[in-house]
Formats: structure tokens, C-alpha cells, sequence
């Protein structure tokens, strides 16, 4: 069986969660890269301001309706987008999803 992984370190701390899903382990991990950035709904134009993006239409996609809707292989894809906003972190923030096999 399949299993998914989203492994967070931040601060020197390091978190792991499981998941039966692809999707729901790349949802986690995009929800926790907006949350570290500061990129959520609540804090979205703070974002773009400190980060010089003019439009909204600019950003990968960051809402909950947006994200769900997309595949697991688009997810994959605004993960990618969405992590290259973190590599340079003072907090040693970092994120990875990984396939594991369960077997018994």
C-alpha cells in the first residue's frame, strides 16, 4: 500500500504527517508554504508587495476552491512554484513530499 509524506523542518524541528492520498499530502504541504510565507487570503497583498508581483493573476494558484480543484500533478506543480518563495529562509524552513510503501 501507498502511503504519502509531507516532511516539514523549521527552526530545527522537524514534523511529518501521513496520508492515504497524493493529493492530500501535496494540499498540506501547499497550505504550510503559504502559512510560513505569510501568503494565505488574510495576508496575500502584504505578500505581493514584499515580493514586487503586481497582480494576483501573477501568483501560482492559494485559495482553497483553487487548490482542490486541480489534480495531484498539478499540485505537484504549484508546490514547485510555490516552495522556489521559501530557499531563501533565515529559519531553515523547508518542505519535501515523498511516496513510501507500507507493507505487512
Amino acid at each position: 500500500m501507498n502511503v504519502w509524506l509531507c516532511v516539514q523542518a523549521y527552526e530545527g524541528e522537524l514534523y511529518a504527517t501521513t496520508h492515504l492520498t497524493q493529493k492530500g499530502a501535496w494540499l498540506t504541504a501547499i497550505y504550510d508554504i503559504l502559512q510560513f510565507l505569510s501568503a494565505d487570503d488574510e495576508d496575500l497583498e502584504w505578500f505581493r508587495e514584499a515580493q514586487g508581483i503586481e497582480s494576483h493573476d501573477d501568483l501560482p494558484p492559494n485559495t482553497p476552491a483553487e487548490l482542490e480543484a486541480l489534480s495531484s500533478q498539478e499540485l505537484s506543480d504549484v508546490f514547485q512554484k510555490w516552495s522556489g518563495y521559501t530557499w531563501d529562509n533565515s529559519c531553515g524552513y523547508m518542505i519535501e513530499v515523498m511516496q513510501r510503501k507500507l507493507e505487512g
